[in-house]
């Protein structure tokens, strides 16, 4: 099992457990860390409960006493806890970093990650390129919003794997340093406002998949929606777009490889996926495209 390398923190409060807090939680304490357990809707009688109590964390059930926020240097929230809870209103006062569990996976592992975010479609796009880099013999796993925790998974990547993760808003709100070696946008629309309250913040959370991002990593941009094309245009990222209905190339910027994918876009289909292939170096990943049937797939000369 990974181990949490360059960790900087000591003293962690875990809000919520749920999977990924539980999962959270654990991982701490296999870490040597200082543990503190949050969860207003648990009860003291519960299985989870007692086990982390046993394994050295300090669990606090059916209220959020602020007097937990003393001495801690972290926050790990459940990714659906709202910013509004008393303890996290409180600590973003005094400074205290909130992240999600995603943010622990690049302190686990070197893999090369690929970040998928978007309105509509990640499960979908998720499980396909997880079954494309499967079947094309490369070790895959896959994690995240898909309904598996991340930094459980991360835990048990071994070297030359790579690790393909469905990120939500909420997911991605809550990282600082998390940083996805291919990052995939594949649209963006209103939504979650309940949660996200403006649209503006909703499109800062996304963003986030972006932000840690080098000149040696990959945007996935769709061009065909221009607030895509927009925040994609603000990173220094290689970018790739991908169109609906018209020719689909991956703009070379500092890329050594450049790949062409003619694309039709289907009228009777609702979401229909196809993939175009794109490598560099060793590293092989297939990218998927949405709503479009691949004609043709031709690979140019490096440049």
């Amino acid at each position: 099992m990974n181990k949490l390398k360059d960790f900087p923190y000591s003293k962690i409060l875990v809000l919520g457990l749920a999977k990924s807090g539980t999962a959270a939680a654990r991982l701490l304490l296999e870490n040597h860390k200082q543990v503190i357990v949050n969860d207003k809707n648990a009860s003291e009688t519960d299985e989870m409960v007692a086990q982390l109590r046993r394994m050295g964390a300090n669990v606090f059930t059916g209220s959020h006493p602020l007097e937990l926020l003393d001495g801690v240097d972290l926050i790990i929230k459940n990714p659906g806890i709202h910013y509004e809870n008393p303890i996290l209103a409180r600590a973003l006062e005094i400074n205290i970093p909130i992240v999600t569990e995603v943010e622990l996976v690049n302190y686990l592992t070197e893999a090369k990650i690929i970040g998928i975010t978007g309105s509509n479609g990640k499960t979908t796009t998720t499980t396909l390129i997880t079954k494309m880099l499967a079947q094309s013999d490369l070790p895959t796993k896959v994690a995240g919003n898909i309904g598996i925790v991340a930094s459980e998974t991360a835990q048990t990547m071994g070297t030359g794997e790579n690790l393909v993760l469905e990120l939500s808003s909420f997911q991605l709100e809550g990282t600082e340093k998390f940083r996805p070696h291919i990052s995939v946008l594949l649209n963006i629309f209103s939504a979650h406002l309940d949660y996200h309250k403006t649209f503006e913040n909703y499109i800062a959370a996304k963003s986030k998949i972006f932000c840690n991002q080098t000149t040696e990593d990959y945007v996935i941009y769709n061009e065909m929606i221009q607030l895509s094309v927009k925040l994609s245009s603000n990173q220094k990222r290689r970018r790739c777009r991908f169109l609906q209905n018209s020719n689909c190339k991956a703009e070379h910027g500092q890329m050594k490889t450049i790949f062409i994918l003619k694309a039709k876009k289907l009228p009777n289909a609702k979401i229909l996926f196809s993939s175009v292939r794109i490598t560099w170096k060793t590293f092989w990943p297939r990218l998927v495209l949405q709503n479009c049937r691949v004609l043709r797939t031709k690979q140019l000369e490096k440049f």
